[in-house]
């Protein structure tokens, strides 16, 4: 449905936002989210009742109409949204990673919505999965991993100057504990005299 923001107060035509609502959900804290596609074919999922939210409405209606939403009928079409997706479905929610079973997605938070599907046998990008992740405004966009053997890739310690074998196998496991959601995870305190990189 196409979401009717203002009318027009010269002839009584109704006035457009110029983006569809595709779905309505809830999350385990209780914050209600609307998922809208735009004429370009992009879709977004933002917290109804947002301050982010109410300037995604402004910018949509002036874009689509070139005058200005009346900032009463924001407020009450926010607030009927909101009443509404009180009903939605209930969705678990996570931040950048979630498992299901065995399998762990590990979330690029780009604009594609691509999603790192890593299971025992290695690893995929795809785009849909069977669960959701909601990206706050530190979710910056990641980078896209590349295929490379134990031969070519590079070696952690190249950025990591740890020299102990036993200390390496130990930051390696850290490492890799970090994309394991659920468990207690370690926490790294490097200790070295003055100019070791410590901190680059």
């Amino acid at each position: 449905m196409e979401i009717e923001i203002a009318t027009n107060a010269e002839d009584g035509q109704k006035e457009q936002s110029g983006f569809e609502v595709v779905g309505m959900f809830r999350d385990q804290f209780g914050n209600r989210f609307i998922n809208v596609t735009e004429s370009t074919g992009e879709t977004k999922v933002m917290v109804i009742d947002s301050d982010a939210f109410k300037r995604y409405l402004r910018r949509q209606f002036y874009l689509n109409n070139q005058v200005c939403a009346d900032e009463k009928m924001i407020r009450e079409r926010v607030k009927t949204l909101d009443a509404v997706a009180e009903g939605a479905p209930m969705y678990l929610l996570h931040q950048r990673i979630a498992q299901v079973g065995d399998v762990i997605y590990y979330d690029l938070a780009d604009n594609q919505g691509r999603i790192v599907e890593v299971t025992a046998t290695g690893w995929k990008v795809i785009t849909k999965a069977p669960v959701r992740f909601r990206h706050k405004g530190d979710a910056a966009q990641q980078v896209m991993p590349v295929r490379a053997s134990a031969e070519t890739a590079p070696s952690l310690f190249e950025f990591v100057n740890i020299q102990d074998p036993a200390d390496q196998l130990l930051f390696e496991v850290s490492f890799v504990t970090c994309l394991i959601p659920e468990i207690a995870h370690p926490i790294i305190s490097l200790i070295a005299g003055e100019g070791s990189a410590k901190t680059t």
